[in-house]
């Protein structure tokens, strides 16, 4: 009987169980990415400066529809019951042109107060404030 690596299950099987292994890793990452991109789509914070956006007839102008919202949303938000901050950014798209929503403010006593929530247009220096004020 040979000890050697050939003779072992992963000697004799390496050739599926290597690919499966990455393969494996890689939906696990993707996964991830995902829950965690559902979990920033589903905050107050981030269907307010969508919701906004989308509305926005200076923003539809600038960007013609339809207007469609990018898979990778960045930057944090952080919420305990009524309290909590959020600092993020959305790409947003259309046949016109390209735009990123910026969405930061705090929740306080349960109310979202933002101090921005604008378009930044994309290849300008144009921004679109998304606030009734």
């Amino acid at each position: 009987m040979s000890n050697s690596t050939n003779d072992s299950w992963i000697g004799r099987n390496w050739k599926w169980f290597v690919p499966s292994l990455i393969a494996c890793f890689i939906v696990l990452i993707f996964s991830f990415f995902m829950i965690v991109m559902g979990i920033l789509k589903s905050t107050d914070a981030y269907q307010k400066g969508v919701s906004s956006a989308l509305a926005n007839k200076e923003v539809q102008e600038a960007l013609g529809e339809p207007i469609t919202v990018g898979l990778i949303v960045s930057g944090n938000i952080q919420v305990t019951n009524d309290y909590g901050s959020a600092n993020m950014s959305i790409p947003i798209a259309g046949p016109k042109g390209e735009g990123i929503i910026f969405v930061v403010g705090n929740k306080i006593d349960g109310r979202w107060n933002y101090s921005h929530l604008i378009v930044q247009l994309v290849g300008s220096n144009k921004q679109i404030d998304l606030q009734n004020r």
